[in-house]
């Protein structure tokens, strides 16, 4: 078999390569949004504590994906979406394992939010990966692979933790992200000689995304107090963190609004 019946097998292959090291990512942010659910009991019988406090567990790690995605999403195209998701990468896996080896709840329920930060960096720059490392001809099919290992991480979530939680013990729903993490960073490292390098100069806009992450915490905050009312907890510390965030949450989202809109004058 010649050269040229070859090249295209060997593009295919790769094709597959940049799909797995991309979908390591974007596999591991929605595996650990679903595998952490049925930890919640474990979680709150370790730390001593109720499933309202464990909750925050979840929503910090979805208030932090969901309030910097556009953020890392545009750092993406102006520093260069595979330098951004393996900085993901590397961040998602030391909370991972900063997460196994928390002391109290208040410690994982902060490394949970800076590992949400890491899987914002992840899904952020996943699909990007593939539309501009991918040949136009395989590109579909690439994506179309792209949402099966996206779908996979919430179906398999239960299943993993439960398996996890049975012979290993809770840390290690957080410290089996490490070995897949590695994975895709070994990737990165072959991929980093071929990505496109068309960086554009982005104009961050870093107050319209603050408002944004205030809007979104909003309902999470009024729905941890409602929680907190019902179980006769709201004066417990975390109760009066909700209410801070929704006595201040609105005026301070008005005032950033403002701000965001607020331009210098050209000088004449």
């Amino acid at each position: 078999m010649n050269d040229a019946a070859l090249f295209p097998a060997k593009q295919k292959a790769g094709d597959l390569f940049i799909v797995l090291t991309a979908g390591a990512g974007l596999f591991l942010s929605t595996l650990d949004s679903g595998i952490i659910n049925i930890a919640l009991p474990a979680l709150a019988q370790a730390f001593h504590t109720s499933l309202t406090v464990m909750a925050w567990t979840v929503t910090l790690y979805s208030l932090a994906l969901t309030g910097t995605i556009i953020v890392f999403g545009r750092l993406g195209d102006r520093y260069g979406r595979l330098r951004i998701y393996t900085l993901g990468l590397v961040l998602f896996s030391v909370s991972s394992a900063c997460c196994g080896f928390s002391q109290s709840a208040g410690a994982l329920i902060a490394f949970r939010g800076i590992q949400g930060i890491g899987a914002a960096m992840l899904q952020a720059t996943a699909t990007a990966i593939i539309t501009t490392m991918v040949s136009e001809d395989r590109r579909g099919q690439a994506l179309g692979m792209l949402a099966v290992l996206m779908g996979l991480g919430p179906v398999l979530g239960p299943s993993i933790g439960g398996l996890f939680l049975s012979f290993g013990g809770w840390p290690w729903i957080f410290w089996i992200n490490i070995p897949v993490a590695a994975a895709g960073l070994w990737g990165c490292r072959f991929l980093s000689g071929a990505a496109v390098r068309n960086h554009h100069p982005v104009q961050l806009d870093v107050l319209g995304d603050l408002s944004a992450v205030f809007i979104r915490a909003l309902p999470a905050s009024g729905a941890q107090l409602l929680a907190f009312c019902r179980t006769g907890q709201c004066l417990d510390l975390w109760a009066s963190h909700g209410v801070c965030r929704i006595v201040c949450g609105i005026p301070c989202k008005r005032i950033v609004g403002r701000l965001s809109h607020c331009r210098p004058r050209a000088v004449p």
